[in-house]
């Protein structure tokens, strides 16, 4: 590509992705398997070899490449077990387990593994795709001294192991961390709170865990809260690593301030605080022995520290994520508490979100200032500030030391775990797959409402509202799949589409149409009601969908046609027929019933941003809005009435 007004000298580039952790690296890849231009830098001159975010949820590897999920699945354990430990006077006792196996349509538990086994299966991956000159290669030990921003893009500096080098780039994503030189040079604040508790870290292998960490042969996770005194009180936490199997586990542990006297240096941080030295290992190991890990003979299989270290929590969110051509992703917009295991998956989760969008404006698909690369913020910052919010409040009540808080807190585990059907909830919640972006802007409904006049058949208003009644609920409270929720795994009907038999995800089909043929008798409501709706066969609705294609100048990649038997028609909510274009992130963008070529095609152009679309514009109806009023005026009207007669009756 080339930038107007930089020198023919300069080198260019689509998109600069600084920082090669696991969130940058995921971009680069998005962006390149997508054809984008991308060059990913690092001021480390190697990988940096430390456990940090060792969980991977389902909802980050139904996204990733087949065959990175391949890899980091040989090389990682799985926990499928969390439980939740109380330790008093009384004795130790589990008051919460939560079985995750059968609760997620695709991975299940959480899949455990260092930050660096993590970071290494990318970069192998990124390594191998094919490059504008050869293959790509993350650019370590190369520094990003500064950067300017215009319209025409960003004019970097970069102090690379050969010397000063001046880069021209479209666009420049900071996947920096938390400590992001580019969020600070935008000025961009990062507010939030620092928690008062100090955390110590330990990734070793142990002896004396007992039922700790196992049960009936599954890796757990588990939670321990404790009181007494001393270093009883407080929590830990551990997960289950890879080495050395199921003895390997990540250990962390909490400290308020009288527990932290013993660690405390006199010296303090740039921020005033206390800095705290570094823990031993057998000390990590007494404190979460004392409170409930393992058993009283627990101890550190020597030689086996991988890391060991203490820490401060953060829970904060940067103001903006987009200033102009410059987008931050992953710590360098957010950081909170390590426990749940969301931090690192929450990063991977922007980084996808937005190549996706950004590789469809360097492509030329989408307009550069059309709508799409403004959603990014929108919908991003808002799931991430729902999961920091929970999670520190979570974390407040986990680290509490308030007898009252304990009593509480123990009570609402113990009820929990006598309700297992809030476990599924609670389980994909962590997974990731609950979030939905169904109040962003990306996120469209086409229906369509019979006409008030004439008022012929009478089934539109009677009995009791009649169709529109009934549509109004669908729409309301109705169980099925809105626009921006997470399409739910299915079986694909290969033989029919010519595709081999294979389940949804992973999730690498592009734009996808998805075109339900509904239920016969649902149909013929939805003829009878809409005259202008022709009801299609399965036949006919795949050759629609391919008409649409072919109108979507490339965007749309795949389409599928699920018959009136296929049993993900339930699972989707479908009842008439529909049609949902899935985004390349498998969220839903548009659901239109009926199925309409115009629907898609004005869906791409006003919400996406599409350049160059053509088609009848008078051949689909404008969207009815969500709340049809005139049931309730007719009915409302037949009540008063109703009520006028029998006072008319009563005597005076």
């Amino acid at each position: 590509m080339s930038f107007d007004g930089r020198s023919s000298e300069m080198a260019t580039v689509d998109v600069l992705v600084v920082g090669a952790g696991p969130v940058g690296i995921t971009a680069a890849i998005a962006l390149a398997e997508k054809g984008v231009h991308v060059r990913i830098v690092d001021s480390n001159l190697a990988p940096v070899i430390l456990t940090k975010a060792s969980g991977t949820q389902a909802r980050t590897l139904e996204q990733l490449p087949e065959r990175v999920v391949a890899a980091m699945q040989a090389g990682s354990v799985t926990a499928l077990m969390a439980r939740v430990w109380e330790n008093t006077d009384q004795g130790k006792a589990a008051v919460l387990s939560i079985d995750m196996r059968g609760r997620t349509d695709t991975f299940e538990g959480v899949l455990a593994q260092e930050q660096w086994r993590t970071e290494k299966v990318l970069s192998e991956y990124f390594e191998t795709l094919p490059g504008v000159r050869g293959r790509m290669k993350i650019e370590r030990g190369t520094k990003l001294v500064s950067f300017e921003a215009d319209d025409l893009g960003v004019t970097c500096e970069l102090d690379t192991p050969a010397g000063k080098q001046m880069l021209a780039c479209g666009w420049l994503l900071a996947a920096d961390g938390g400590r992001s030189t580019i969020r600070k040079a935008l000025g961009l604040s990062f507010d939030g709170e620092t928690m008062d508790e100090n955390f110590l870290a330990l990734h070793a292998t142990f002896d004396g865990l007992g039922e700790c960490c196992w049960s009936d042969g599954i890796h757990t996770t588990e939670v321990g809260l404790s009181k007494g005194s001393g270093m009883a009180p407080g929590l830990f936490f551990s997960m289950p690593m890879p080495e050395d199997s199921p003895r390997a586990q990540l250990l962390i542990v909490d400290l308020d301030e009288a527990q932290s006297a013993s660690f405390l240096t006199g010296e303090a941080d740039s921020h005033g605080r206390p800095l705290l030295r570094p823990p031993r290992d057998d000390e990590v190991a007494e404190i979460a022995r004392v409170r409930g890990f393992g058993t009283s003979e627990l101890r550190v299989v020597p030689g086996s520290v991988k890391w060991c270290t203490g820490f401060k929590v953060n829970s904060r969110l940067v103001e903006h994520y987009r200033s102009d051509r410059v987008f931050l992703c992953g710590d360098a917009c957010h950081c909170h508490s390590p426990l749940g295991g969301q931090g690192m998956n929450m990063g991977m989760q922007d980084a996808l979100n937005l190549a996706w969008k950004l590789a469809m404006v360097v492509r030329g698909q989408a307009r550069i200032d059309g709508p799409l690369l403004d959603t990014y913020e929108a919908e991003r910052r808002g799931t991430d500030e729902r999961i920091c919010r929970a999670i520190e409040r979570a974390a407040h009540g986990a680290a509490s030391r308030n007898p009252l808080v304990f009593f509480i807190r123990g009570s609402l585990q113990r009820l929990a775990g006598m309700l297992p059907a809030l476990h599924g909830t609670a389980v994909r919640a962590v997974a990731m797959q609950i979030h939905s972006y169904r109040d962003c802007a990306l996120s469209r409904e086409h229906w369509e409402r019979p006409p008030a006049f004439p008022p012929l058949p009478v089934s539109r208003i009677f009995p009791a509202g009649g169709y529109r009644r009934r549509q109004n609920l669908y729409r309301w409270v109705g169980h099925r799949i809105r626009a921006g929720d997470r399409l739910p795994n299915f079986d694909l009907p290969g033989a029919q589409q010519g595709l081999p038999a294979r389940r949804l995800y992973p999730y690498n089909h592009g734009w996808m149409l998805l075109l339900c043929e509904g239920y016969a008798h649902e149909n013929a409501d939805l003829a009878r009601n809409l005259s202008s709706v022709k009801i299609l066969s399965a036949a006919e609705l795949n050759a629609l969908g391919k008409e649409i294609k072919s109108y979507s100048r490339g965007v749309i990649e795949t389409v599928v046609t699920l018959p009136a038997s296929h049993p993900a028609l339930e699972v989707l909510g479908v009842q008439a027929q529909c049609l949902m274009l899935v985004r390349p992130d498998s969220h839903v963008a548009l659901r239109s019933e009926p199925a309409r070529l115009g629907s898609v095609l004005r869906y791409l152009e006003s919400a996406v941003g599409v350049k160059g679309l053509s088609w009848d514009r008078a051949g689909c109806p404008p969207s009815s809005p969500r709340f049809d009023y005139l049931p309730v005026v007719v009915w409302a009207s037949v009540a008063a009435a109703a009520v006028a007669i029998q006072l008319r009756r009563w005597p005076r």
